[in-house]
């Protein structure tokens, strides 16, 4: 048995799954920066 492919392609215009939407907006309002960045938000992180 193989499974099937998975298409992923962060160009998409697909609505995020609910359930990621939801943990995107979680993370985003925790104040989730790229702590690899050097804007001030991304500092604190």
């Amino acid at each position: 048995m193989s499974a099937s492919p998975v298409y992923l392609d962060a160009a998409t215009a697909t609505p995020l799954h609910p359930v990621a939407r939801q943990a995107l907006l979680a993370a985003l309002e925790d104040g989730w920066a790229d702590p690899g960045k050097l804007y001030t938000q991304a500092r604190r992180s």
